[in-house]
C-alpha cells in the first residue's frame, strides 16, 4: 500500500459502509482494436474524494466484444452497489458500443465530454493531479493497469503528452467531467466521512412529517 493505493477490500468496505454518501461511475473507453478499458469509481458527495474501485483492461481482441465486456462490468458493479445507481458513460467516438449495449441489454449510456485540444486535456489532467496532492484520490490495489498508467504518465521531450497507455486515464478524465470536478474544493470537508450525509434517522423524521394523504389523488378528486 501507499498514500494513494489501498487494498481493494478496505476501499469496498469504506464505500459500502455508507454507500448512499457516494455517486458511482462506470466509464468506458471501448478501443476494440487495441484495448478495451473501463473504470468503476465512487465519489464522496461531501468531500469529493475519488475512489477507483475496479477496472476492466482487456487487450485480447477476441475478448473485447460488447457481449463479453458488459456481463463482466455488470458483475463488477453489482458487487459494489445496485447497478442502477451507476452513471454509465462512454467515449463518444464509440457510438457502436452504446448502440450495442442499448440493443442487447436495454442500458442507456451517456457520451462523455471530450477535451477541445491539448491545452484543455492538460488542464483536466492537472485537476486530477491536484486531487491527488490534496489526498482526495484513492485507488484499489487490484487496479494494476490504472496504477501503471498513472505511474508512467509523463510529457515527452517537447512538453506534450503522448497519446499512449492512457486508456484508464482517459476514463478518469471523463468521470471528472461527468462529476463536475473542475477544481479541488476550497474548503476541506469538515465532517467525518463515516457520518452519513443523510442518516436513516433524518430520513425517517422527514418521512414522518409528510401527511399520509399528500399524494392521495383519488381522495382529492372524490372530494371535488
Amino acid at each position: 500500500e501507499s498514500r494513494h493505493v489501498k487494498e481493494g477490500k478496505y476501499l469496498r468496505e469504506l464505500v459500502g459502509k455508507h454507500y448512499k454518501d457516494y455517486d458511482y461511475y462506470w466509464m468506458n473507453d471501448p478501443g476494440s482494436a487495441s484495448c478495451f478499458a473501463a473504470l468503476f469509481v465512487a465519489i464522496h458527495k461531501g468531500s469529493k474524494k475519488v475512489i477507483v474501485l475496479d477496472e476492466i483492461y482487456e487487450t485480447d481482441k477476441k475478448k473485447t466484444s460488447t457481449k463479453q465486456i458488459v456481463p463482466i462490468a455488470l458483475e463488477k458493479m453489482a458487487k459494489i452497489v445496485p447497478v442502477q445507481l451507476f452513471f454509465k458513460g462512454y467515449d463518444h467516438a464509440a457510438t457502436w458500443f452504446a448502440n450495442e449495449v442499448q440493443n442487447e441489454y436495454g442500458i442507456g449510456l451517456i457520451p462523455c465530454q471530450k477535451a477541445r485540444g491539448q491545452d484543455e486535456k492538460e488542464s483536466q489532467l492537472s485537476v486530477i493531479k491536484d486531487f491527488m496532492l490534496a489526498d482526495l484520490y484513492l485507488i484499489s490495489k487490484e487496479c494494476k493497469n490504472h496504477i501503471s498508467e498513472m505511474a508512467g504518465y509523463a510529457t515527452d521531450d517537447k512538453g506534450k503528452i503522448p497519446k499512449v497507455n492512457d486508456h484508464t486515464i482517459d476514463n478518469l478524465r471523463y468521470i471528472f467531467l461527468a462529476a463536475n470536478l473542475h477544481t479541488v474544493p476550497k474548503t476541506p470537508y469538515a465532517r467525518d466521512e463515516d457520518a452519513r450525509l443523510i442518516s436513516d434517522d433524518d430520513f425517517y423524521e422527514y418521512e414522518d412529517d409528510i401527511p399520509n394523504d399528500l399524494y392521495d389523488t383519488e381522495r382529492e378528486f372524490l372530494d371535488d
